[in-house]
């Protein structure tokens, strides 16, 4: 038979672990959402890149133009130049994939360069359809026929392959 004491220690002891638990799963929290927040790195000779605020569809590219500057760059430590220069790289990327409006921000870090990405608005082009009649450019067409003198206009060609009537879509 237990005693009062051992059984109040017994308490204790649970109330601790579950302390401990909630503890550890607090921790286990902030530890993923840390790395969620730099879930991007780069690492090149002695530079390491991170990058925040990119989605996973757009890492990809992303990584790989950042590779590529980096290839350049050298193997050497990363300073506030090479900082500037791939937060601009970044920024146009953004534009150049329909993010007018995007900003990248960077700070020197102990352990490399961090990017934090806003991208803003995204804009988009849908279906474009064009009404009515299509002014085509003609292109005179010649061809070389030696036994007749030369080369001689054998008719016209609309441009890239359009005929009047055709849809682009």
């Amino acid at each position: 038979m237990k005693t009062l004491s051992k059984m109040t220690n017994d308490k204790n002891r649970m109330t601790n672990s579950g302390h401990l638990r909630r503890s550890g799963l607090v921790l286990l929290a902030l530890f993923c959402l840390m790395g969620a927040t730099w879930a991007h790195e780069v690492h090149f000779g002695q530079t390491t890149v991170r990058v925040a605020g990119v989605e996973e569809a757009q890492w990809e590219a992303l990584h790989s133009m950042l590779m590529d500057q980096l290839t350049l760059n050298g193997s050497g430590p990363a300073g506030e130049p090479l900082a500037d220069d791939l937060a601009f790289f970044v920024r146009q990327h953004f534009i150049r994939e329909g993010w007018p409006d995007a900003e990248v921000a960077w700070k020197m870090a102990k352990g490399g360069i961090e990017l934090t990405v806003k991208p803003g608005n995204a804009v988009r082009v849908g279906t474009v359809t064009l009404k009515g009649e299509l002014p085509l450019p003609v292109i005179p067409t010649t061809r070389n026929y030696p036994e007749m003198g030369g080369f001689r206009r054998i008719g016209s060609t609309h441009s890239a392959g359009l005929e009047r009537g055709s849809q682009v879509k």
